[in-house]
């Protein structure tokens, strides 16, 4: 969740849904990270839930697209 810190906003305002993530990787795929690196997103546990800003891990995820031989592979790391 760290590497989200940098971005300016609240929590609410950096999350994406999961169909925005995709939609991303499905019309934008030339900017994945390629040879198995991972592109990350966040996104919500829960879309309908809040995303608590003092506690913003209860419902919040990364989600990491790798692409490795034009296969792509989603994982979500729970923090």
């Amino acid at each position: 969740m760290d590497v989200f810190l940098a971005l300016l906003g609240i929590w609410n305002q950096k999350w994406l849904s999961q169909n925005q993530i995709i939609e991303f990787c499905e019309t934008l795929p030339d900017y994945l990270k390629q040879g198995g690196h991972a592109t990350m997103f966040l996104a919500k546990k829960d879309d309908n839930e809040p995303v608590d800003e003092d506690n913003h891990s209860e419902n919040l995820v990364v989600v990491c697209v790798c692409v490795s031989r034009g296969n792509r592979r989603a994982d979500v790391a729970l923090f």
